[in-house]
């Protein structure tokens, strides 16, 4: 998806986007019962065939095990359908939820057809799950962070702010400015750009683009396989996008440009406004299970969120945190230090604290973290007590205790912790 050597610091886009390509591989891995197993070249080649099948390809032939690979690190992965699972060995090729969900929306609309360029009147090429994708989609993310860093931004949502405030956005537009930035409180700042650049003489204009299009990011972006006309042509599969042309009046010649459908405008301003107002980037670092987590999951709007566990007592424990009856996290806090883990708002974990010399668990407590509580801490209900030196006669008490049980080490004075979890 990438060239090599390329600059690692503007938005990565697939350089296939084909969206009737990406539910004819989804309907071969079903078929095939693909979903979990080894991802092989007999199977990528077995894929190659059934693209053929469905007549998916531009000639209507089989196409090389490249090409499998290529196409599946284009939409299917880069928009959460699929994904290949390089924490396993060997790496197996799995489908998400949202991928099903694709499959089963469109299924039923495929038939077979000469090729891509015969048929492309049959071809399906817009889809509510492709827009939901894209709305959540956020760079940079594990399936691309080795070629593409230093990014925190939903780049759906971001241009869609943009037009919102411009009324479109064309190709040039998109290369030099868009795909530059970094974080989501640029918004401002790429306006003023803008609006400064389409308020250059159309010479000092045409200067400028020159000399950006002979920059390495330039023909990246604009130039050769332009990965702005890759990603207007991703933003139109949403069915929210249109393709225009326009003509700025400091350009001698007309260039494609994108502008939010009329009908859609106020679900634009819904999602922003309302819908998506609170979310916030994630690091997601190299976490690929987290990243298919979130965006593999058709109903998680937002990503995880860092919650804070703080150890508020003089104790070191170990803390396990659970969700749905699975240990997803575990580490040692100590004494007053803090322990983060990510987790999903609005949606329940079970916090377990350990005492480390037992294992006996101290106390648990369900929490649904959400934006507002995202800090829990653990007290000790009575830090005067624990901090004494036991007596002669809980000495004793303890002896007796242990004397009279079955199993000697089983018992610990759990109930004298006094330990608590609260927000």
């Amino acid at each position: 998806m990438a060239q090599k050597n390329r600059s690692k610091e503007i938005w990565l886009v697939p350089k296939r986007v084909s969206l009737h390509q990406t539910i004819c591989l989804i309907d071969g891995i079903i078929e095939r019962k693909y979903d979990g197993t080894v991802w092989n070249p007999q199977k990528q080649n077995n894929l190659g065939v059934n693209l053929k099948k469905w007549g998916a390809t531009l000639d209507g032939k089989n196409v090389a095990q490249q090409s499998i690979r290529t196409l599946v690190a284009a939409i299917p992965q880069y928009l959460g359908f699929v994904y290949i699972n390089t924490d396993t060995t060997p790496n197996t090729i799995c489908l998400t939820e949202a991928g099903m969900a694709l499959w089963h929306k469109h299924k039923d609309e495929l038939i077979k057809i000469p090729n891509l360029r015969d048929g492309k009147d049959s071809l399906i090429t817009k889809s509510d799950c492709v827009l939901t994708q894209m709305e959540k989609l956020q760079i940079t993310n594990p399936i691309i962070n080795k070629d593409c860093e230093n990014i925190y931004v939903f780049p759906f949502r971001f241009m869609l702010k943009i037009l919102l405030r411009l009324k479109y956005l064309d190709k040039e537009e998109i290369a030099y400015f868009l795909f530059k930035v970094r974080n989501e409180d640029e918004v401002e700042v790429v306006v003023q750009e803008i609006e400064n650049f389409r308020s250059l003489s159309s010479q000092k204009r045409e200067i400028l683009i020159n000399a950006f299009k002979k920059t390495h990011i330039g023909n990246i972006t604009l130039v050769k396989a332009s990965s702005a006309g890759y990603f207007m042509s991703l933003c139109q599969i949403t069915g929210i996008i249109d393709k225009i042309t326009v003509y700025p009046e400091n350009k001698t010649r007309s260039i494609p440009a994108l502008r939010i459908n009329e009908e859609y405008k106020d679900y634009v301003k819904e999602i922003l406004d309302k819908k998506y107002n609170k979310a916030e980037v994630f690091d997601f670092a190299d976490n690929l299970q987290l990243w298919i987590d979130y965006i593999g999951n058709p109903e998680r709007k937002f990503p995880p969120i860092s919650v804070t566990i703080k150890n508020d007592t003089n104790s070191n424990f170990l803390i396990q945190v659970y969700k749905e009856n699975i240990c997803k996290y575990d580490d040692l806090i100590n004494a007053n230090d803090v322990l983060q883990f990510p987790m999903f708002v609005n949606e329940e974990y079970n916090v377990k604290v350990i005492d480390i010399n037992t294992g006996v668990e101290l106390t648990s407590m369900d929490v649904v973290p959400n934006f507002e509580s995202r800090l829990f801490e653990i007290h000790a209900e009575n830090n005067d007590d624990n901090e004494k030196d036991e007596t002669i006669e809980e000495i004793a008490e303890d002896i007796i205790e242990h004397c009279s049980s079955q199993n000697f080490g089983s018992v610990s004075r759990v109930e004298d912790k006094g330990i608590t979890i609260e927000k």
